[in-house]
């Protein structure tokens, strides 16, 4: 375990409970990040099982599944906000994640075009925040890219919103 350099308490909870420990080396073994692995098991797994009061014995996300929702994560295929949903779909039913993001189209929007088409949408339909933070109110930078992030529903990168947003009200 010293060679994964995860916390101590990450490490004392993950042992504590032989499922736990078990999803976490399996999942390990399949090429996930260790700390990763483990921010799921301590982070979402956990509160899901709190939250239902489901018995730890037997978990319903299974290596394999943990493994792929965290290499769609790390490709850049969704983002952390939707993985979350997909691991609540993985818990509830044991879904594949692939599948799922397939199936209900949760693919981050990373097509720069389509972003920049939102963004010129949103600066046109708010004249007066767009006012504002050209006059130098930073604080209505947020209201944009939030609407950014609203209009294409969450699964855009951030970074792109915001390189684009910027280029668009400062160029």
């Amino acid at each position: 375990w010293c060679q994964w350099l995860l916390p101590d308490y990450d490490i004392g909870i993950i042992l504590s409970v032989k499922s736990f420990s078990d999803l976490f080396d399996a999942t390990v073994r399949l090429g996930s990040a260790p700390k990763e692995v483990s921010n799921w098991i301590l982070g979402d797994l956990s509160k899901s099982l709190n939250d239902t009061g489901a018995d730890t014995d037997s978990l319903p996300v299974s290596p394999e599944g943990l493994s792929a929702l965290i290499g769609l994560v790390e490709k850049g295929t969704i983002n952390r906000g939707v993985a979350k949903k997909v691991f609540s779909a993985m818990f509830e039913d044991g879904t594949d994640p692939v599948a799922f993001v397939r199936e209900n189209k949760l693919e981050m929007v990373n097509d720069e075009s389509a972003v920049a088409a939102v963004i010129a949408s949103i600066i046109s339909n708010n004249p007066g925040p767009v006012e504002e933070y050209r006059s130098g109110k930073q604080k209505v930078y947020g209201f944009l890219v939030g609407q950014a992030m609203q209009a294409l529903k969450g699964k855009a990168d951030p970074a792109v919103i915001n390189k684009l947003l910027k280029q668009a009200l400062e160029g």
